[in-house]
């Protein structure tokens, strides 16, 4: 049912198996642009993007409304840090294309599953540390669906939650971060009389 899958060169297929297999240019990742790419391909909607965030985009366009299933999303308490485990969930929305869920239904689904894994995390890193703060930031917040999703649950589950109003939650707002950084060191150089050094030094 995955068209871009059918229509592959046989040949390559067994290229990218060999490589997935043998480590060869595969490196690890994890982010969750890469989750949604391949949430985003299962479903047909951009197999190949043509720019950063474009198939998380439009899989978030995608979604119906009014579903409150999800997908099971485990914990893998076994790395460090911690991390959450998508495999099941993949798995889980290739079965529902095979048996014919609708692409909207499952790209609303797999939304919910990032939103529920992403509380549990959380809930776990509470009972370890006692913090309750949380600071919804990064590209992934750009989707008003997740962030709203997640925003209600952490609400409902008594946290005080930070998120964006005047400063892009994606890359747009980490230049913002260097120029507080670079200040702050720059007052620092200054207080101590090493920038008059440095100058010289030059």
């Amino acid at each position: 049912n995955i068209k871009w899958l059918r229509d592959m060169d046989k040949n390559m297929i067994a290229i990218i198996y060999k490589m997935t297999d043998q480590k060869i240019n595969t490196p690890m990742s994890h982010g969750m642009g890469r989750v949604f790419d391949t949430a985003g391909a299962i479903l047909d909607i951009r197999p190949v993007a043509s720019f950063e965030g474009q198939t998380a985009m439009e899989l978030e366009m995608a979604c119906a409304e009014n579903i409150n299933d999800s997908y099971p999303v485990i914990i893998d308490e076994s790395s460090k840090p911690l991390t959450l485990d998508f495999y099941p969930v993949f798995k889980e929305m290739i079965n529902d294309r095979m048996n014919g869920v609708g692409v909207s239904t499952i790209a609303a689904k797999f939304h919910n599953s990032v939103a529920e894994g992403a509380f549990a995390m959380t809930e776990k890193i509470r009972k370890i540390s006692g913090l309750d703060h949380v600071f919804m930031s990064g590209g992934v917040f750009q989707n008003a669906y997740l962030s709203d999703k997640l925003g209600d649950m952490l609400k409902d589950g008594g946290y005080t939650v930070f998120r964006h109003s005047r400063i892009p939650p994606n890359d747009g707002g980490i230049s913002l971060g260097q120029a507080v950084i670079t200040a702050r060191r720059f007052e620092k150089m200054k207080s101590k009389g090493e920038l008059a050094c440095a100058s010289r030094c030059r």
